[in-house]
């Protein structure tokens, strides 16, 4: 008789931590790919003294161009940020 085989589906849960205890001197590009959402980012910002890396554009609102559009409005409203629009992709 032939061997029996069984899959059985694996769930990874992937426990990001607090982002306090994250190693000074990342980069917002760093923080989002360890997975950390958009908020977490700021939160980070604020614990690290509101550093220049994370806001290029010194304009008070960090991670602007990492995190998409919608999450940076979700969380500051549209109060002191520009959204840019992806002309590349509107047709003529």
């Amino acid at each position: 008789t032939a061997p029996v085989t069984t899959t059985v589906p694996v769930t990874v849960t992937t426990v990001l931590g607090d982002v306090r205890s994250q190693p000074v001197g990342l980069f917002c590009r760093d923080l989002r790919a360890k997975g950390f959402s958009y908020s977490a980012s700021v939160d980070y910002w604020r614990v690290q003294g509101q550093p220049n890396r994370l806001d290029a554009d010194k304009d008070g609102i960090p991670c602007e161009t990492v995190y998409p559009t919608s999450d940076v409005l979700a969380y500051w409203g549209t109060q002191g940020v520009t959204p840019t629009l992806d002309t590349s992709s509107v047709y003529d």
